[in-house]
């Protein structure tokens, strides 16, 4: 896919056609939320529900229009995720993911000086991580340190409608609705914990890695999560436009 578009862009600069450049952000809210850990106390037991996709994007991208009404966009975005807090007794872990995400697509419009339009296409995240502080006491400890899944790489679709408002000849500025599907499977569990007991504190680190089948017996290998990132969110940023068009 983004081999074809990278084609198609060389093709229709060589014809002249319009080539523009976008840079927004937007917040993202979660959608298909699921159970991402579970908070326990002395007297109850809670899912917590969400999605690691939740939080800012800060967005740009490339497109080219083939006619007045198609064209080919590959977008970039960067997620920084916002918190979810679970509960074990006294020891809270804070949790946010991140990702970098290409996304290229076709690209639907219409109109002239206010253009409504539509994007669809596919989501291939990098660089995704999933971190949790944790901080709290346990026993006679005081507990501090993170937990991290990193590593892999993830797939899914998107979808846009907004709206491009003209603001000159080769400027204009755009609203939209934007919704991702997208899991994340990860690579790599990495474990740094302090115990602080009066004046000796104790540092545990542990490393697994991540797999799909785990023989009985054996070690440094854990069965791998499947981390939801999917969002709905509203972004909004400037269309720098070149071209003929």
């Amino acid at each position: 896919m983004i081999l074809f578009l990278l084609s198609a862009f060389a093709v229709t600069l060589a014809s002249g056609q319009n080539l523009y450049l976008n840079l927004g952000a937007g917040y993202a809210f979660p959608s298909a939320s699921q159970v991402i850990d579970v908070s326990h106390t002395s007297t109850n037991n809670e899912n917590v529900y969400g999605s690691f996709g939740k939080g800012v994007n800060i967005k740009g991208g490339i497109g080219l229009m083939f006619s007045d009404h198609l064209g080919a966009e590959l977008g970039f975005s960067y997620l920084i995720g916002s918190s979810y807090v679970v509960v074990d007794d006294a020891v809270l872990y804070t949790y946010k993911g991140k990702m970098f995400r290409i996304m290229p697509g076709l690209k639907f419009t219409f109109g002239d000086d206010v253009k409504p339009y539509a994007k669809f296409g596919v989501v291939f995240g990098l660089g995704g991580e999933v971190e949790a502080e944790v901080n709290g006491i346990a026993g006679n400890n005081v507990i501090t340190g993170t937990e991290k899944l990193s590593g892999g790489s993830s797939a899914g679709w998107f979808g846009a409608f907004g709206i491009d408002f003209r603001a000159g000849d080769n400027l204009s500025v755009f609203v939209e609705l934007e919704g991702i599907s997208q899991s994340w499977t990860p690579e790599k569990y990495d474990e740094s914990i302090t115990l602080v007991n009066g004046n000796v504190a104790v540092t545990q680190v542990e490393s697994r890695i991540l797999v799909d089948n785990l023989p009985d017996g054996a070690s440094g290998q854990s069965l791998a999560p499947v981390e939801p990132f999917s969002s709905i969110g509203i972004n909004a940023g400037i269309k720098l436009s070149f071209g003929s068009k």
